[in-house]
């Protein structure tokens, strides 16, 4: 097998850079059509649009710009990509008033015909070299982009009769137009085909994008639900990550809805996660995090007093990077902190109906990526008061999913051994957390400690994976799953295994402390969930006052109880 290699096609390109499209397009078409001297032949813009579409149409052709044509003058911003109608201007213009009409005849409207003297007009038209002669087109060059993709005959006089008998070229334009200089075999042939993604940076091109490389779709979906599920360990309902998935790609705009703590954003950061390692190096997370005053310039920037745009990463990432092809996925933590349809205002219609984004400064509209894709997480505005109500437009335009509470399915189908195993992944997942800051260069002198009291938790004999432990939890769980607003999240229970782990403190004080500290605060509403959880605390205290921090803070909450609805209230 023998292609093009990388190389030469590098070196090609600028060899053919001095010579007028009219040789490299105009005039192959013409010869491969059959067009000669004395003969009218029917020709015109449908066999060139034909030549360039077949030979001048790679893939990574940017917006509106489909043909690369790498003869003259490059254009600074769009190098020497031409637009669909090239052949009816540029080249048009070459064979109709340019001086390249003085080789042609047209006898009518639909014929051509080269005139008896055309070899000496296209001649003294190919452009000057040094010691006042002319240069000629170089056929190895010529034939290295023609033939790019190819397997070819791994010999140069196998190419040099290939381009000669596939466009007509005699022997007396062969001598008179054409350079027959030969490169070196060695450096001329690769073995292996230029990769796309090669040719779009030759070209300016736009990068080819992520690849199912002979996969199907189930297997990416088995490979992202294995992610979610076994690697990053999160717990979820059967069925879940199909469901958003399918979500995604049906409307590109997806809110999870639910409380904090049932792992929205850990959600969202691990299925980005499975698809960067299905598509590799071809999918970025754009994490945006949301505050009450968040505006559209902080999403996509603003101009400059000097002009030009002032990018954020998310403009950056997503009309920015030369790479419209990649997968994105946008996470706007606390979506709606702020409001949503202020600062979306320029993303909604885009992600909608593929309409171009006009940034700030930045002169004409960009295309919104067609695997962009936006999620949001927020939380309830009737619960959180910071929280404001999403719109009519956005709940129109987005597929909006409820975060199941893991925890509170697994305590209501009473799954011990599911609760279990769920602690551990837990554990291990902020262990990853801890390593992956040290491989980095970022770990802190106290994340020493931590990862090595991680280690300890994460033994099979530890006390965080004892039996006492794990009955003492599982029955916390079950005393607050008696009502909907107490029901604990994975969330917290994350936080309570994390401290009783890294904290270095006795794991039942560990645990009386995190009941204070973590469950405490989540139990305003019916006063029966305190009540049975005090009585808990206190039998699992036994007289040794371990539980004596519980206790305390579950007798504070009970004061605050209102005879009239039974209800209590955390103060803070």
């Amino acid at each position: 097998m023998a292609f093009i290699s990388v190389g030469q096609l590098a070196r090609s390109l600028n060899k053919l850079q001095p010579f007028h499209a009219f040789y490299g397009v105009t005039f192959l078409s013409m010869k491969k059509t059959g067009v000669g001297v004395g003969t009218a032949t029917g020709w015109g813009g449908t066999q060139e649009e034909a030549l360039l579409r077949q030979y001048f149409a790679p893939a990574g052709a940017p917006p509106d710009k489909p043909y690369c044509v790498p003869f003259g003058r490059k254009d600074p911003d769009s190098w020497y990509w031409k637009n669909s109608k090239y052949s009816g201007g540029t080249l048009q213009r070459a064979r109709t008033t340019d001086n390249y009409r003085e080789a042609l005849e047209r006898p009518t409207n639909r014929d051509w015909e080269f005139t008896a003297d055309y070899l000496d007009k296209l001649e003294g038209l190919l452009p000057d070299g040094s010691g006042g002669l002319k240069l000629r087109i170089p056929v190895f060059d010529l034939a290295a982009w023609l033939y790019r993709h190819e397997d070819l005959p791994s010999s140069l006089d196998d190419v040099e009769t290939k381009f000669r008998t596939e466009f007509n070229i005699n022997d007396d334009e062969y001598a008179r137009l054409f350079d027959v200089s030969r490169p070196p075999v060695a450096q001329y042939f690769s073995p292996v085909a230029i990769t796309e993604e090669e040719l779009a940076q030759l070209i300016h091109g736009v990068p080819p994008g992520p690849s199912m490389l002979g996969r199907t779709e189930a297997d990416l979906l088995q490979h992202i639900e294995h992610h979610v599920t076994r690697v990053e360990g999160l717990t979820l309902p059967a069925g879940f990550v199909h469901g958003f998935y399918g979500a995604l790609i049906a409307q590109r705009f997806v809110v999870l809805a639910g409380r904090p703590g049932t792992g929205k954003t850990a959600f969202v950061r691990a299925f980005t996660e499975g698809l960067n390692t299905f598509f590799a190096n071809a999918v970025s997370l754009i994490d945006v995090s949301v505050g009450s005053d968040f505006s559209e310039a902080d999403a996509l920037g603003y101009e400059k007093i000097s002009g030009g745009l002032a990018a954020t990463e998310l403009s950056r990432k997503l009309f920015l990077s030369e790479r419209p092809r990649d997968i994105y996925v946008v996470l706007l933590d606390e979506m709606n902190l702020g409001q949503v349809d202020h600062y979306l205002a320029r993303l909604l219609p885009a992600i909608e109906s593929d309409a171009k984004v006009e940034l700030p400064g930045h002169g004409s509209p960009s295309q919104f990526p067609p695997d962009a894709f936006v999620v949001g997480t927020v939380n309830s505005f009737l619960e959180e008061s910071t929280r404001a109500p999403l719109s009519s437009p956005v709940k129109r335009r987005a597929n909006i999913i409820e975060m199941p509470n893991a925890l509170g399915d697994l305590v209501a189908s009473n799954d011990r051994p599911k609760f279990d195993q769920a602690c551990v992944d837990m554990l291990k997942q902020t262990k990853a957390r801890v390593d992956k800051r040290t491989r980095d260069g970022l770990g802190s002198v106290f994340d020493s400690f931590r990862s090595q009291r991680l280690t300890t938790a994460l033994t099979a004999d530890s006390d965080v994976r004892s039996a006492g432990f794990g009955d003492l939890l599982w029955n916390i769980c079950k005393a607050c799953a008696g009502s909907d607003s107490t029901s604990l999240t994975f969330g917290v229970i994350q936080d309570v295994l994390d401290y009783v782990a890294m904290s270095g403190r006795p794991w039942r004080a560990a645990l009386s402390e995190q009941i204070a500290q973590k469950v405490v605060p989540q139990l305003s509403g019916s006063s029966t969930v305190c009540e049975e959880l005090l009585a808990f605390t206190a039998n699992a205290d036994a007289g040794t006052g371990d539980f004596a921090v519980a206790t305390a803070a579950l007798e504070a909450l009970l004061r605050t109880k209102d005879l009239g609805t039974g209800h209590v209230l955390f103060k803070y």
